[in-house]
């Protein structure tokens, strides 16, 4: 890689890779007035590769381009546990566009699972090992939301077999993203397919994101998922957040 390369490096999931690679962006902006000529982000996404040395980041980004138009605003990597109405989540969401910018791959896909998200209300449901960070959002809550949406169609996405099957018995219009796996509710788990299914898990689970982010409503927890979620939807209309660490959920 060039010397003059910009370093990104994270070794986390997926969301969390575009976190901090936000937040590096938004620190060497401050500290040198400008964006990075170029990033080197080989290093980004480690745990999704299908063999070693593979560059994931070329699969799931698109070619960096050094936009200085881009908002000048600022992003840390701790915002993910935000309410998010109280971020600039048009113009962060505009920034991070510009310099995360999803792949034509991914977008594309986002389009094709966006056509079983109309007429839905989007349910975005992280639990797993995520309580390590966050306390865990009590599914009740998240069935409480759904119900003052008005909706009686919904998409969920979830990493929780779990949730998944009670949130349907309850609504029992309910549909998921075939692309994406979940696995039995195990606080010291998250999901990662095996070698050979990683780098599509990573553009089918991007593309989820996104295509539920256009959803008219919406009902989430708190944490990189969520906010990648509204970053991608770069506003908090129609959108209910419960958040762990206030133990309560409220329509932004």
């Amino acid at each position: 890689m060039a010397e003059n390369k910009f370093r990104i490096w994270h070794h986390a999931g997926l969301t969390s890779c575009l976190t901090i690679r936000l937040h590096d962006i938004c620190k060497y902006r401050q500290e040198h007035g400008h964006l990075p000529e170029d990033i080197d982000c080989h290093d980004l996404f480690l745990q999704y590769r299908d063999f070693e040395g593979e560059d994931v980041n070329e699969k799931l980004m698109a070619p960096y381009h050094a936009d200085n138009s881009l908002p000048k605003v600022n992003f840390k990597h701790p915002w993910q546990f935000k309410w998010y109405k109280k971020i600039e989540l048009e113009n962060i969401g505009k920034l991070a566009m510009g310099v995360c910018t999803p792949s034509e791959l991914v977008l594309n896909k986002a389009k094709e699972l966006a056509k079983l998200t109309e007429g839905r209300t989007a349910i975005l449901y992280r639990g797993n090992d995520k309580q390590k960070e966050i306390r865990e959002t009590p599914y009740e809550a998240m069935i409480a939301m759904a119900k003052e949406t008005g909706s009686t169609k919904f998409i969920v996405q979830t990493d929780e077999e779990e949730f998944f099957a009670h949130f349907k018995n309850i609504f029992p219009d309910t549909i998921a993203f075939n692309e994406i796996p979940r696995i039995k509710k195990n606080s010291e788990s998250f999901v990662l397919p095996e070698a050979g299914k990683r780098v599509d898990f990573a553009v089918n689970f991007l593309a989820a994101l996104i295509a539920l982010s256009k959803c008219k409503t919406a009902c989430i927890i708190t944490g990189n998922v969520a906010l990648w979620f509204m970053l991608f939807r770069g506003t908090s209309e129609g959108v209910w957040q419960y958040h762990g660490k206030h133990r309560k959920y409220k329509k932004l």
